[in-house]
């Protein structure tokens, strides 16, 4: 009945005198219809284990089986794709049905799609600035719900390329989150980039990424690039690297010096190498827009502003 068109049709398997010869009446109506495929799959992956053969030769390579697009196509023909990829590239005429995914004695004939070629790819796109924002936010999805089927080549693309949404729905690589905790590191959320709520929740894909959930040299340069474009947290700033000296080291201090991030008595910002420590000698000699308005000495001779 699902296999044949018509009582002329040529059959692998072969009915016994004492078995029904049933045909649909309209055989191309019936089995268009996706309820219909899934209760005639639903019944024959329940008996899989009674198959014959015959039976398996003809649910293969019949084209009696529904693809994507509603057509019909034989099995081996056919590619299955995880209903949680909701933008494969293949065309909908090529794939399986996706209500017939997990009707195994008919989808165990398809071929498996090649999910890991297909989300690397997408990661070197999405690094290119040249992907469809569909299947970015197919991935996505595919990283968050079955991260632990992924492979480790799949997982390293995914770590390098900005195919997950960060805390502000930034698409970002998860190479350059912090998963931080803890008040004292609420400001730098302000400034750098931590995995989404959803994300989070996914300890176990924190760890895989190797998301660091503390903070380094970069960061605060990273930091300090976003305190120039947002004068008003200068001074907070300011107090978190004095409680971070031990992270200034010489290539760090190197890379501040270049950004306009210290308050000075004026008012405006400045880089720390034009700036001069407000003792009184300077006072005298600089003027006020080149003197650090602030009283955080030891940080200031860190940072390499003229004492």
């Amino acid at each position: 009945m699902r296999c044949a068109r018509s009582a002329t049709y040529k059959l692998a398997t072969k009915l016994e005198d004492d078995e029904a010869d049933l045909l649909f009446e309209n055989y191309d109506s019936e089995m268009t219809s996706i309820e219909v495929q899934v209760s005639l799959s639903t019944t024959l992956t329940l008996m899989q284990r009674r198959l014959s053969q015959e039976n398996k030769k003809d649910l293969r390579q019949t084209a009696s089986t529904l693809t994507k697009s509603l057509e019909l196509k034989a099995a081996e023909n056919l590619v299955r794709v995880d209903p949680t990829i909701v933008s494969c590239p293949l065309p909908d005429a090529e794939q399986l049905h996706p209500r017939l995914f997990d009707k195994r004695a008919i989808s165990s004939y398809c071929t498996p799609f090649d999910e890991d070629t297909w989300i690397r790819s997408v990661c070197e796109r999405a690094v290119a600035g040249d992907v469809d924002e569909t299947q970015r936010q197919s991935v996505e999805r595919r990283v968050l719900v079955s991260y632990r089927e992924l492979g480790r080549l799949v997982l390293a693309a995914v770590k390098r390329s900005p195919v997950v949404r960060d805390h502000r729905g930034t698409w970002t690589a998860p190479a350059a989150m912090r998963s931080l905790k803890g008040r004292s590191n609420n400001f730098f959320l302000r400034a750098l980039s931590a995995p989404s709520e959803e994300m989070s929740a996914q300890h176990d894909l924190i760890k895989l990424l190797r998301i660091p959930d503390t903070i380094d040299g970069d960061d605060l340069v990273g930091t300090a690039v976003w305190v120039a474009a947002n004068p008003d947290a200068a001074e907070r700033f300011e107090y978190e690297l004095d409680r971070r000296q031990h992270l200034l080291t010489r290539s760090v201090v190197r890379r501040l010096s270049t950004i306009a991030f210290l308050r000075t008595a004026t008012g405006s910002l400045s880089t720390p190498g034009v700036l001069h420590v407000a003792n009184e000698l300077n006072r005298l000699c600089v003027s006020r827009d080149q003197l650090v308005n602030g009283s955080r000495v030891t940080l200031y001779e860190r940072l390499e502003v003229n004492m």
